[in-house]
Order: C-alpha cells, then sequence, then structure tokens
C-alpha cells in the first residue's frame, strides 16, 4: 500500500478534475444513454409513471403522517399530551388540560402527561 500525505491526494484531485471537466459533457452523454437504452433495439428501462406514482405514494404518506401528529381539537400545534387511563395522544399542551372527555374514545380522562415526540 502506498502512503500518500493529504495535501498531495487533494491536488490530484483537482487535477483529474480540471482534466475532465473538458470532456465530462460528452462523458455523461454518453453514460446517460447507456443508462437509459437497454436491448438492440434501445428500449428504455426506465419507467417515469411508476417514479412518480411512488413519488406521489411518498408524498401523500408523508402528508398523513403530519396530520397524526397534530391537534385533534384546535388541528394546529403539534400533539403533546397523552391522556391517561385511555392512553390516546390527541391533543396539544394548550388544549389538553381543558378536555374532560377523550375525543377519541369518550372515556373522562382521570390524568394527563405531557408527551414529546422526535
Amino acid at each position: 500500500m502506498t502512503k500518500i500525505s493529504a495535501d498531495a491526494l487533494v491536488e490530484k484531485i483537482i487535477e483529474l478534475d480540471s482534466d475532465d471537466s473538458s470532456d465530462a459533457t460528452a462523458t455523461n452523454s454518453a453514460q446517460r444513454d447507456s443508462l437509459q437504452t437497454d436491448g438492440p433495439e434501445g428500449a428504455s428501462n426506465y419507467d417515469l409513471d411508476a417514479d412518480i406514482q411512488r413519488a406521489q405514494g411518498i408524498i401523500s404518506e408523508n402528508e398523513r403522517l403530519k396530520a397524526r401528529q397534530k391537534c385533534k381539537i384546535c388541528k394546529q400545534a403539534q400533539v403533546g399530551m397523552i391522556f391517561l387511563p385511555c392512553g390516546h395522544i390527541l391533543a396539544c399542551t394548550q388544549c389538553g388540560p381543558k378536555t374532560r372527555n377523550c375525543t377519541h374514545c369518550g372515556e373522562f380522562i382521570r390524568a394527563t402527561a405531557n408527551v414529546y415526540l422526535s
């Protein structure tokens, strides 16, 4: 194994980068063409519609998860209080103390505790 100093390594990387930048456009175009085509007819492997559907699925799941963390009473603040004994986490620290019955199951709230979701 050859030892090389960090300075020499950085200089070599910069040198290679400057050499490659002149023909980078041609190389990138050729790489792009080889990645997107397959087979003798050049049929495309890339399925844009499937990627769009996956992205839309991820976006909708993200929105659903964000909605689960919103207070079910004021619909603005993040949930931060657990109702006891039922254990539902539905209210923010402002709305929770004002609530007497769980908004989900209707059980009488005997105690509350602050929770911190990360």
